[in-house]
Protein backbone atom coordinates (compact mmCIF):
# COMPACT_ATOMS: atom_id res chain seq x y z
CA UNK A 1 0.00 0.00 0.00
CA UNK A 2 2.96 2.58 1.02
CA UNK A 3 4.90 1.16 -2.30
CA UNK A 4 1.69 1.87 -4.52
CA UNK A 5 1.47 5.88 -3.04
CA UNK A 6 5.33 6.72 -3.15
CA UNK A 7 4.53 5.44 -6.62
CA UNK A 8 2.12 7.29 -7.41
CA UNK A 9 3.29 10.31 -5.72
CA UNK A 10 5.96 10.03 -7.67
CA UNK A 11 4.14 10.05 -10.90
CA UNK A 12 2.14 13.06 -9.97
CA UNK A 13 5.69 15.06 -9.55
CA UNK A 14 7.36 14.05 -12.48
CA UNK A 15 3.93 15.29 -14.45
CA UNK A 16 4.10 18.31 -12.71
CA UNK A 17 7.63 18.82 -13.26
CA UNK A 18 7.19 18.29 -17.05
CA UNK A 19 3.82 20.87 -17.23
CA UNK A 20 6.06 23.37 -15.56
CA UNK A 21 9.09 22.80 -18.33
CA UNK A 22 6.83 22.93 -20.89
CA UNK A 23 5.05 26.67 -20.37
CA UNK A 24 8.05 28.44 -21.21
CA UNK A 25 8.12 26.48 -24.44
CA UNK A 26 4.71 27.18 -25.39
CA UNK A 27 5.10 31.29 -24.35
CA UNK A 28 8.54 31.53 -26.29
CA UNK A 29 6.11 30.02 -29.34
CA UNK A 30 3.56 32.26 -29.28
CA UNK A 31 5.77 35.74 -28.89
CA UNK A 32 7.85 33.94 -32.16
CA UNK A 33 4.82 34.04 -33.84
CA UNK A 34 3.49 37.02 -32.88
CA UNK A 35 6.38 38.73 -33.74
CA UNK A 36 5.78 37.28 -37.29
CA UNK A 37 2.47 38.70 -37.48
CA UNK A 38 3.73 41.97 -36.60
CA UNK A 39 6.65 41.91 -39.47
CA UNK A 40 3.94 40.63 -41.66
CA UNK A 41 1.16 43.83 -40.69
CA UNK A 42 3.77 46.04 -41.45
CA UNK A 43 5.08 44.91 -44.43
CA UNK A 44 1.75 44.79 -45.71
CA UNK A 45 1.17 48.62 -44.52
CA UNK A 46 4.45 49.06 -46.30
CA UNK A 47 2.82 48.14 -49.81
CA UNK A 48 -0.18 50.05 -49.24
CA UNK A 49 1.81 52.67 -48.83
CA UNK A 50 3.72 52.75 -51.40
CA UNK A 51 0.95 51.75 -53.60
CA UNK A 52 -1.32 54.55 -52.55
CA UNK A 53 1.53 56.57 -53.39
CA UNK A 54 2.35 54.80 -56.64
CA UNK A 55 -1.48 56.03 -57.60
CA UNK A 56 -1.32 59.24 -55.91
CA UNK A 57 1.85 59.77 -58.02
CA UNK A 58 0.30 58.46 -61.42
CA UNK A 59 -3.00 60.55 -60.68
CA UNK A 60 -0.80 63.84 -60.48
CA UNK A 61 0.64 63.53 -63.55
CA UNK A 62 -2.68 62.88 -65.68
CA UNK A 63 -3.45 65.65 -63.92
CA UNK A 64 -0.44 67.90 -65.41
CA UNK A 65 -0.29 66.39 -68.53
CA UNK A 66 -1.77 68.85 -71.23
CA UNK A 67 -4.37 67.83 -73.44
CA UNK A 68 -5.05 71.18 -74.99
CA UNK A 69 -5.16 71.64 -78.58
CA UNK A 70 -5.40 75.10 -79.64
CA UNK A 71 -6.84 74.86 -83.50
CA UNK A 72 -8.54 77.89 -83.32
CA UNK A 73 -8.38 81.56 -85.34
CA UNK A 74 -6.12 83.31 -83.26
CA UNK A 75 -7.20 87.20 -83.42
CA UNK A 76 -3.99 87.99 -82.55
CA UNK A 77 -2.37 87.54 -85.84
CA UNK A 78 -4.80 90.58 -86.46
CA UNK A 79 -2.42 93.68 -85.73
CA UNK A 80 -3.67 96.67 -83.35
CA UNK A 81 -3.86 99.83 -84.98
CA UNK A 82 -4.76 103.17 -84.44
CA UNK A 83 -7.82 104.97 -86.34
CA UNK A 84 -7.17 106.56 -90.25
CA UNK A 85 -4.96 104.36 -91.13
CA UNK A 86 -5.04 101.40 -93.62
CA UNK A 87 -5.09 97.97 -92.37
CA UNK A 88 -2.13 95.80 -92.13
CA UNK A 89 -2.03 92.41 -93.60
CA UNK A 90 -2.90 89.95 -91.19
CA UNK A 91 0.67 88.97 -89.47
CA UNK A 92 0.06 85.47 -89.42
CA UNK A 93 -0.41 83.13 -92.70
CA UNK A 94 1.36 83.16 -95.87
CA UNK A 95 -0.24 84.97 -99.02
CA UNK A 96 -1.36 81.71 -101.31
CA UNK A 97 -2.64 83.63 -104.52
CA UNK A 98 -1.86 86.45 -106.71
CA UNK A 99 -3.81 89.91 -105.61
CA UNK A 100 -7.59 89.32 -107.20
CA UNK A 101 -8.23 92.62 -109.10
CA UNK A 102 -10.42 94.20 -111.09
CA UNK A 103 -10.41 97.26 -113.30
CA UNK A 104 -12.69 99.93 -115.02
CA UNK A 105 -14.58 97.73 -118.10
CA UNK A 106 -16.40 98.93 -120.94
CA UNK A 107 -19.36 101.36 -120.50
CA UNK A 108 -18.18 101.45 -117.05
CA UNK A 109 -18.30 97.78 -115.93
CA UNK A 110 -15.94 96.24 -113.87
CA UNK A 111 -13.44 93.78 -115.63
CA UNK A 112 -11.86 90.68 -114.05
CA UNK A 113 -8.30 91.42 -114.53
CA UNK A 114 -6.72 88.30 -112.71
CA UNK A 115 -9.12 85.66 -114.01
CA UNK A 116 -6.76 82.92 -112.68
CA UNK A 117 -6.02 84.67 -108.95
CA UNK A 118 -9.51 84.46 -108.48
CA UNK A 119 -9.44 80.61 -109.16
CA UNK A 120 -6.49 80.12 -107.24
CA UNK A 121 -8.85 81.85 -103.87
CA UNK A 122 -11.43 80.31 -104.31
CA UNK A 123 -10.25 76.69 -104.66
CA UNK A 124 -7.93 77.70 -101.52
CA UNK A 125 -11.61 79.09 -99.65
CA UNK A 126 -13.10 75.91 -101.32
CA UNK A 127 -10.14 73.61 -99.46
CA UNK A 128 -9.27 75.24 -96.33
CA UNK A 129 -5.53 75.89 -97.32
CA UNK A 130 -4.23 77.89 -94.50
CA UNK A 131 -3.03 80.95 -95.60
CA UNK A 132 -4.25 84.44 -96.66
CA UNK A 133 -6.35 85.47 -100.39
CA UNK A 134 -6.72 89.19 -101.11
CA UNK A 135 -8.19 91.42 -103.66
CA UNK A 136 -7.79 95.20 -104.58
CA UNK A 137 -9.89 97.08 -107.03
CA UNK A 138 -9.65 100.68 -108.06
CA UNK A 139 -12.28 102.67 -110.27
CA UNK A 140 -12.84 105.63 -111.66
CA UNK A 141 -9.20 106.99 -111.61
CA UNK A 142 -9.39 106.23 -107.25
CA UNK A 143 -12.69 107.79 -106.56
CA UNK A 144 -13.36 103.90 -105.55
CA UNK A 145 -11.68 101.55 -104.79
CA UNK A 146 -12.08 98.20 -102.94
CA UNK A 147 -9.49 95.72 -100.82
CA UNK A 148 -9.70 93.20 -98.35
CA UNK A 149 -8.27 89.80 -97.55
CA UNK A 150 -9.64 86.32 -96.11
CA UNK A 151 -6.89 84.92 -93.43
CA UNK A 152 -7.96 81.12 -93.67
CA UNK A 153 -7.67 77.93 -91.26
CA UNK A 154 -7.53 74.14 -91.88
CA UNK A 155 -10.70 73.67 -89.57
CA UNK A 156 -12.89 75.88 -91.77
CA UNK A 157 -12.36 79.57 -89.76
CA UNK A 158 -11.20 82.45 -91.12
CA UNK A 159 -10.59 86.17 -90.29
CA UNK A 160 -11.83 88.70 -93.18
CA UNK A 161 -11.49 92.23 -93.55
CA UNK A 162 -12.39 94.90 -96.29
CA UNK A 163 -11.55 98.31 -96.23
CA UNK A 164 -11.86 101.41 -99.49
CA UNK A 165 -12.93 104.88 -100.76
CA UNK A 166 -16.04 105.49 -101.83
CA UNK A 167 -16.38 108.98 -103.09
CA UNK A 168 -15.27 111.22 -100.55
CA UNK A 169 -15.63 108.39 -97.54
CA UNK A 170 -13.20 105.69 -96.48
CA UNK A 171 -14.46 103.40 -94.88
CA UNK A 172 -12.96 100.32 -92.90
CA UNK A 173 -15.00 97.12 -92.11
CA UNK A 174 -14.19 95.29 -88.35
CA UNK A 175 -11.67 92.36 -88.84
CA UNK A 176 -14.45 89.68 -88.39
CA UNK A 177 -13.57 85.94 -87.46
CA UNK A 178 -16.08 83.19 -89.29
CA UNK A 179 -16.73 79.94 -90.58
CA UNK A 180 -16.27 79.38 -94.37
CA UNK A 181 -18.94 78.47 -96.21
CA UNK A 182 -18.95 74.29 -96.95
CA UNK A 183 -17.25 72.90 -100.38
CA UNK A 184 -20.28 73.03 -102.19
CA UNK A 185 -20.45 77.14 -101.80
CA UNK A 186 -17.30 77.14 -103.59
CA UNK A 187 -17.50 74.88 -105.88
CA UNK A 188 -20.93 76.52 -107.35
CA UNK A 189 -18.73 79.88 -107.45
CA UNK A 190 -15.54 78.20 -109.63
CA UNK A 191 -18.08 76.72 -112.14
CA UNK A 192 -19.96 80.17 -112.48
CA UNK A 193 -19.65 81.82 -115.64
CA UNK A 194 -20.14 85.64 -114.62
CA UNK A 195 -16.92 87.12 -113.23
CA UNK A 196 -18.73 89.35 -110.97
CA UNK A 197 -20.42 86.62 -109.03
CA UNK A 198 -17.41 85.09 -108.79
CA UNK A 199 -15.69 88.04 -107.65
CA UNK A 200 -18.71 88.64 -104.83
CA UNK A 201 -18.02 84.90 -103.91
CA UNK A 202 -13.97 85.61 -102.75
CA UNK A 203 -15.79 88.72 -100.45
CA UNK A 204 -18.65 87.48 -99.39
CA UNK A 205 -18.90 85.32 -95.99
CA UNK A 206 -21.49 83.82 -93.51
CA UNK A 207 -23.36 85.68 -90.96
CA UNK A 208 -23.01 86.11 -88.37
CA UNK A 209 -19.62 86.13 -87.22
CA UNK A 210 -18.05 84.22 -84.40
CA UNK A 211 -15.89 87.15 -83.23
CA UNK A 212 -14.54 91.00 -83.76
CA UNK A 213 -10.59 90.84 -83.79
CA UNK A 214 -10.30 94.68 -84.63
CA UNK A 215 -13.56 97.02 -84.74
CA UNK A 216 -13.70 99.11 -88.02
CA UNK A 217 -14.26 102.93 -88.35
CA UNK A 218 -14.69 105.48 -90.99
CA UNK A 219 -13.62 108.49 -92.21
CA UNK A 220 -15.60 111.09 -94.45
CA UNK A 221 -14.39 114.64 -96.25
CA UNK A 222 -17.90 115.50 -96.86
Amino acid sequence: MLRHFETSLTLAMLGLLASACDAPASDETNDELGAEASESDESDGSTGTESSTSSSDTADTADTTDTTTSDGMECECIAEQPDYEPPMMPLCGETLCPTVSQVDGQEGVPELATPEALVCALTALRERTPGIVTWSSTFNGGQFSDTGYVLIQANGEAVRREWGAEDLSYDVDPALRFELHDAAYYDACLADLDDSARYYCLREYPNPSLAICEAGWSESDG
